[in-house]
């Protein structure tokens, strides 16, 4: 029985997740190890394992994270938020400085356990959704053309790209820079999503039934009934 229900609980989570994400994901995760199994036989560095230790870690991560809300985590952007700034600025006074190919001394990386580790790298994530949070939450306000809010979003993005420059990483930064018209689709599609009114608007009777006696003539139109 336990066993039973194991496998119905796998089974309706392969039926809600997003399989043409998920192949598109493991094609590039295939192919990187590929890549680098090719690297590692011609300079008898073993970027191999590491490579797929830490694609073996991000898999499992992916899987917990889409168990969890994400409207709950955009709740808590403010500690993203800070939590974004608090580590690039602790990579530009604190941060591992790697003298690249081209002569770019810049100062990008953290060392954990023994590995470096790029900050912005993470930050990226972070960015998403602090910056869709803040379109959402402007859009909601009908404010989206207001030139104050433009200025405001203008300065969202422009933190990532100005600390990315501080640690000499300007292509990490071009990469920040160049996110930011992709996230207005983004929050338009957001906005209903994060806005705790229209979220609240949108909650429907337990009962179907129940449904068809209130009066909500937007909802019943929406419904088809």
């Amino acid at each position: 029985m336990k066993n039973n229900r194991i496998f119905l609980h796998i089974a309706s989570y392969l039926r809600r997740i997003d399989k043409i994400l998920w192949l598109l994901m493991l094609a590039i995760s295939v192919f990187s190890l590929l890549l680098l199994k090719s690297v590692s036989r011609a300079t008898y560095t073993d970027y191999f394992r590491t490579q797929l230790f830490v694609t073996v870690v991000g898999l499992l991560a992916s899987i917990v994270i889409t168990w969890i809300d994400y409207e709950s985590i955009a709740s808590f952007w403010y500690l993203i938020a800070g939590f974004s700034v608090f580590i690039m600025l602790y990579t530009i006074f604190f941060g591992i400085s790697v003298q690249g190919s081209e002569g770019v001394n810049a100062r990008a990386w953290i060392s954990i356990a023994g590995r470096t580790f790029q900050t912005s790298e993470l930050v990226k994530i972070f960015f998403m959704i602090t910056y869709a949070k803040h379109i959402a939450v402007v859009r909601e306000r009908d404010a989206i053309r207001r030139p104050t809010q433009v200025f405001l979003l203008a300065m969202h993005a422009a933190v990532p790209v100005l600390l990315c420059h501080l640690q000499g990483d300007d292509g990490a930064a071009i990469v920040f820079f160049c996110d930011v018209p992709l996230h207005e689709p983004c929050g338009r599609r957001a906005a209903p999503v994060f806005s705790r009114t229209r979220r609240a608007d949108r909650r429907l009777p337990a009962d179907p039934l129940e449904l068809r006696s209130e009066r909500l003539p937007d909802q019943a139109l929406h419904l088809g009934l």
